[in-house]
């Protein structure tokens, strides 16, 4: 499979619009044993729902330039992807990093898989006081964003597997 057909990053591209798409072939994982991971890299749009005003006062770029570092985890009945994308070049993109969860299991009941999605904006540095209502803001976009999109994520999967 190319890079490109990888439904992760198809869905980057083709729903989140991010251009630029490189992505590093998959490796052993060296923190966690048993798992495989891989980097994407990739620009896409500041947000449309970010009113304009708002993107130029706090500095925020027309095009976010981004990393996701993906670990894939298997055992017996789960597959698991953790997924987790920070943007270089906004300003206080060093705070924060969105994580996303996705477990795939048997549906014993419908047959075929069931996937959970878990998503959350984890912070790894604390914003500066003055900012400290901005971060309530953020998280809220991260989730509705998610929201927004999941259908699309799971057609992009729908068809990956057919």
């Amino acid at each position: 499979m190319r890079n490109e057909d990888w439904p992760v990053a198809r869905f980057n591209t083709e729903v989140l619009k991010a251009k630029d798409m490189r992505a590093s072939p998959w490796s052993e994982g060296r923190r966690v044993p048993g798992s495989l991971v891989r980097r994407l890299q990739f620009s896409f749009p500041a947000p449309d729902n970010t009113p304009r005003m708002v993107q130029r006062l706090i500095g925020l770029p027309e095009w976010m330039d981004s990393s996701m570092l993906v670990r894939m985890k298997t055992t017996e009945d789960q597959l698991t992807l953790v997924m987790s994308t920070c943007s270089h070049n906004v300003p206080y993109g060093e705070c924060s990093r969105i994580e996303d969860r996705l477990h795939f299991t048997p549906d014993a009941a419908r047959g075929g898989v069931a996937v959970a999605k878990w998503i959350g904006l984890v912070w790894v540095k604390s914003l500066p006081w003055a900012l400290g209502p901005a971060a309530g803001f953020l998280e809220k976009q991260v989730h509705d964003q998610a929201k927004e999109t999941w259908g699309k994520f799971q057609a992009h999967l729908r068809a990956c597997a057919s």
